[in-house]
């Protein structure tokens, strides 16, 4: 079962209210009637409540964009990983040498109360030299599996396949790490043009930087106001009424999202291209703002890419 992501925001309607009120003691101490008939506090109050409603919404932001938010003030999410432990193996006996095989499952005999004992799994072979007494090993709470069919592919993006036995671990770098294989006749590839491990702009990458178009990555590293071009799949169009006809663009190629800003003229000189590609490139100058990196758009044209491999983008007016 998955940990559920934290709020953004833990604050509510009385927390922001209380807060007030310490800013309030602070920077105005002649300010004594705090009482809910205040007309002050009643503009307390109203600030508040639109405050709580704009972080209940910040706070159901889809899981992509939650994502993004905590990679651009630094933080990286780690995958799932197992438990590891040095194992170190006896002789209880005299004798020749003893092999210890890779895979070799070992658990304890006592565990806490209601607890069940873990098994570890040794990531390598070992042995115990004939004039040796001990040997250690790297070992690993996990469940190794040979092989497992996850299902059978249509060939269409949307794709969803189920482990009988997860989670899968990060890697360990070792011999037990996981191996994806995917089954397809060379006709399949050829109609399809679908891998399902790799982003569709993975297939273009070659030919866009030839063209000197740079990934989500890159941009992170070009200066403010610099000039550059970019491609992705569009995940979201977005035009506020309140942006007075600025439209908010998603892109995302096979390292990250772009966020790209379509002032009203660019908007409506590319809008046909713009509303209906479901990739696009885009030309424009980085915009740098706390920490915060945009691309101010100047031309905007379609992004040729196999049909099979691309998703339609959520669109909010």
């Amino acid at each position: 079962m998955p940990i559920p992501s934290p709020n953004l925001d833990d604050r509510n309607f009385a927390d922001l209210v209380e807060e007030a009120r310490q800013l309030i003691a602070q920077k105005s101490p002649n300010w004594t009637d705090l009482s809910p008939g205040d007309p002050g506090i009643v503009l307390v109050e109203l600030f508040a409540h639109l405050t709580d409603v704009m972080l209940y919404r910040l706070n159901r932001v889809p899981d992509k964009a939650y994502h993004e938010f905590l990679r651009m003030i630094g933080v990286r999410l780690h995958p799932p990983s197992a438990a590891t432990t040095m194992l170190r193996f006896k002789r209880t006996t005299t004798g020749g040498a003893i092999a210890i095989p890779q895979g070799t499952r070992v658990t304890v005999s006592r565990v806490g109360a209601g607890g069940t004992a873990p098994v570890f799994v040794t990531t390598s072979p070992v042995s115990i030299a004939a004039d040796g007494k001990e040997v250690d090993v790297l070992g690993i709470d996990c469940d190794v599996i040979d092989g497992e069919s996850a299902g059978v592919g249509t060939g269409r993006p949307g794709l969803w396949l189920s482990l009988a036995r997860p989670p899968v671990i990060a890697a360990t770098e070792d011999g037990l790490d996981l191996v994806v294989g995917v089954e397809a006749t060379a006709a399949d590839l050829g109609a399809t043009g679908l891998s399902t491990a790799r982003h569709p702009t993975e297939f273009v990458r070659d030919e866009l930087t030839a063209q000197g178009v740079v990934t989500a990555e890159e941009l992170r590293s070009h200066r403010d106001r610099a000039r550059v071009e970019i491609a992705g799949i569009v995940t979201h169009r977005q035009q506020p009424e309140t942006a007075k006809g600025v439209v908010f663009l998603n892109l995302e190629d096979e390292t990250g999202l772009v966020n790209v800003i379509c002032t009203p003229d660019v908007w409506q000189r590319f809008r046909r291209v713009a509303r209906t590609s479901p990739a696009l490139r885009v030309r424009g100058r980085v915009e740098r703002e706390q920490g915060v990196i945009n691309l101010l758009a100047e031309h905007i044209t379609s992004l040729m890419l196999q049909p099979a491999t691309l998703l339609r983008s959520r669109d909010f007016h």
